[in-house]
């Protein structure tokens, strides 16, 4: 009943149809979010000072339905996934991907999906969710970064102060904690040897390992059933074939443990490798599959 109004009139006049700059800031973070690049790339100042947008367009078009559904993000998600550029894939036919290389080889026009990788968070949580062992519990207080590896909730709920950051998250470029715009994408190797030696991702390969191997008795039915549980899609006959080779020679390599080098680690990993030789090489085969490009990549 005291107050004078003005904190509301200025919420008002932010969302006011005649102002459209908040609506287009909205719809250029959730565009980048969904495709990993936004329409326009001042995410953190879009304004009078920003270039134009190369898609001025669809920028407006969909600033407007995002203001006359109710400011909806829910409707402006369901809009955008079942587009046809979100549904297109990375890869075209050879005839249609030259033709339009050479008329937009930056795909500035969205004539193909480009191929993005996941978010640090998602790359640790896919880890422990293929296995099983991803902890879908909601709220809770926040987890100590150092449990990264050993406590198997999802990454959301660790801390992630700038002194408090989990090593395996930093590796693969995680939000920074000072700001909350765009984040940073780079290619360097200790993401290979995070999943390579990462102890999250031995163990959680050796759980995998176990479970299909409870299921798929031959080695055939067992390469299928990894690709399908770690890499959502089934092999190529050429993948077949490596695959089973691989397993072959692994099973005699570790048949013959005077041909082993011991090395040490630093990795704890709590859950041993089996000793079942043809069982530890399945736990290696799906070890590579989890280091394979396409987990940590959405095409």
């Amino acid at each position: 009943a005291q107050s004078p109004g003005r904190r509301l009139a200025f919420a008002r006049w932010i969302v006011d149809q005649r102002n459209p700059l908040t609506a287009r800031v909205a719809v250029n973070h959730i565009w980048m979010r969904h495709f990993g690049e936004p329409l326009t790339e001042n995410v953190f100042d879009l304004g009078m000072r920003s270039p134009e947008p190369p898609h001025r367009e669809l920028l407006d078009w969909l600033a407007v339905e995002l203001m006359e559904n109710q400011w909806s993000m829910k409707h402006l998600h369901r809009l955008i996934v079942t587009s046809r550029f979100y549904r297109s894939a990375s890869h075209v036919v050879a005839d249609e991907f030259a033709a339009n290389w050479r008329e937009d080889p930056d795909n500035r026009l969205l004539w193909k999906a480009n191929v993005r990788r996941l978010d640090a968070e998602v790359i640790r949580d896919s880890m422990l969710h293929v296995a099983g062992s991803l902890d879908m519990k909601l709220g809770g207080p926040d987890i100590d970064h150092a449990q990264g590896a050993t406590v198997p909730r999802r990454s959301l709920y660790f801390r992630h102060a700038y002194e408090k950051q989990m090593l395996l998250l930093t590796t693969f470029d995680a939000a920074a904690p000072g700001e909350c715009y765009r984040r940073s994408e780079s290619v360097v190797p200790q993401q290979a040897l995070a999943l390579a030696n990462g102890p999250l991702a031995i163990e959680q390969s050796r759980i995998l390992a176990g479970k299909l191997s409870g299921a798929s008795e031959s080695s055939d039915a067992f390469i299928r059933a990894a690709f399908r549980a770690v890499l959502c899609r089934d092999c190529s006959s050429d993948e077949l074939t490596a695959c089973s080779e691989f397993l072959a020679s692994q099973t005699n390599l570790l048949a013959q443990p005077d041909k082993l080098h011991a090395f040490d680690t630093k990795a704890q990993v709590r859950r041993p490798p089996a000793s079942d030789t043809a069982l530890r090489a399945r736990e290696n085969l799906v070890h590579v599959l989890m280091n394979h490009n396409d987990f940590v990549t959405v095409r």
